[in-house]
Parts: C-alpha cells; structure tokens; sequence
C-alpha cells in the first residue's frame, strides 16, 4: 500500500453539504419530493442514491482515518530519526551523515504533521455527513 496524502474535495465544500443536509427544511422538502414521486421505480432510486451516498461518506471517512493514523506514525518516525540523529551527531567523530538524516527525518515529520490537520477534518466532516444522510434515511422510511 502507497502512503497518499491526495487531497481530496475542498473542506469547505464538504461544509456546505453539512449544512444542506442540516438546513431544517432539507428533510421535509426531500420527504416532498419521495412522496411526489408517482413512479415507484424513481422514489426507490432516490433512496438507492442517498443510501450509496452515505455508504461511500462513510468509506472515505473510514478511509481519511486511516491516513490520519498513518501520516502520525510517519511524523512520530520522523521526529525519532531527528532524536536519534541530534544524540549521533553529539557523540560522534564525524558527525556528517547523522545530519543529513536529521535534515531527512525532520521534512518527513513536518510532511506527515502537516497534511494531518487536512484530513482529520475532511475525516470528521464524512463521518458527520454519513451520519446525518442515515438519519434521513430513516426518517424517509417513516410514515
């Protein structure tokens, strides 16, 4: 497995689908458009629509956090390369290789630490979209 830090949609944008789904009169105005919907066929696509969305939110959100748990691992590692290279560095002869790879094990931790941020939020924010269109689901199929 390729260690990616990809971005994927822009977290604003991911907000705004959050609020739409939130936004009070969404529920009601989707139940509207079920119940208007005189062919059986199109209302069961519409639920087969959300219920898919709502399983590849939770994919990618599952997805999301398991890069998070990986860019952690790569920055901890990261800052052990610079630990142990700044104690080589102190205590050796010739302390040239040692700081190339402090140089080396500090980009890897700032690369890692930084795209972190980015995807612990995008990782929440699918998290909460998948949980909010599976109550819809659920209120949909109310009567």
């Amino acid at each position: 497995m390729t260690l990616t830090a990809e971005p994927g949609p822009d977290a604003d944008a991911l907000r705004e689908i959050q609020a739409t789904l939130d936004n009070a009169a969404f529920l009601p105005a989707f139940k509207d458009y079920l119940s208007s919907r005189n062919d059986p066929d199109s209302k069961l696509a519409a639920l087969n629509r959300l219920s898919a969305m709502m399983r590849r939110c939770g994919t990618v959100s599952a997805a999301r956090k398991n890069s998070v748990l990986n860019l952690r691992i790569g920055g901890a590692v990261g800052g052990g390369a610079v630990a142990t290279s700044i104690v080589a560095v102190a205590s050796a002869a010739v302390p040239g290789f040692f700081v190339i790879t402090a140089i080396g094990g500090a980009w890897v931790a700032f690369t890692c630490l930084r795209q972190t941020g980015r995807l612990s939020e995008e990782e929440q924010l699918y998290a909460d979209i998948s949980m909010r269109m599976k109550e819809i689901w659920g209120k949909t199929n109310e009567e």
